[in-house]
C-alpha cells in the first residue's frame, strides 16, 4: 500500500511533488510490513558526488526520508533529532536502488528507526535514527 505523505511535505527535496519542485527525487515509498517501507529510486548525474558514485549528503536524504515515510505509514509526524550514517560501498548514479526502513522502538516519544540502500539485494548504505514529534519553528 502506497504511504500517504502529509502536505507539508508536498515540497519536500526526497519525495515532494514534481510540479512544486522539479529537483525533487519523486519517492513513493510502500508499506513492506507493518512497520516497513521500501521505495525504488533511480538517480543520475545531478545528483553524483566522486565520477559515477552518489553524492555522501543524497545518500543520507535517502536514509532519512525512508525513516521519515515509515513514520508517515503509522499517521507519525516528526522531525529527525539524530541521524548516523554507515557508508559500506559506493551507491552508484544510473542504478535502480532500493531504500527501506523499519520502525525500531518508540520511548517517551522518540522513535528510533533504521534504513537501508541496497543495489540488487547488497547493502550499501545504512542509517539510524532518532525522531521527535514536533514542528520545526522559524527564526
Amino acid at each position: 500500500m502506497k504511504v500517504v505523505k502529509p502536505n507539508s511535505h508536498s515540497s519536500c527535496i526526497a519525495c515532494g511533488e514534481s510540479n512544486l519542485s522539479s529537483h525533487s527525487f519523486g519517492l513513493q515509498f510502500l508499506t513492506d510490513s507493518e512497520s516497513s517501507v521500501i521505495a525504488k529510486v533511480t538517480l543520475d548525474e545531478r545528483y553524483q558526488g566522486y565520477s559515477q558514485v552518489l553524492h555522501g549528503g543524497v545518500i543520507s536524504t535517502l536514509l532519512d526520508a525512508a525513516m521519515t515515510h515509515c513514520l508517515f505509514s503509522k499517521s507519525i509526524e516528526a522531525m529527525t533529532a539524530e541521524l548516523n550514517v554507515r557508508f559500506i560501498k559506493s551507491v552508484p548514479i544510473n542504478q535502480e536502488l532500493e531504500i527501506g526502513a523499519q520502525l525500531s522502538g518508540e520511548r517517551r516519544g522518540i522513535y528510533q528507526l533504521t534504513s537501508y540502500i541496497s543495489l540488487r539485494g547488497d547493502i550499501l548504505a545504512r542509517g539510524k535514527a532518532k525522531f521527535l514529534i514536533g514542528k520545526c519553528k522559524l527564526m
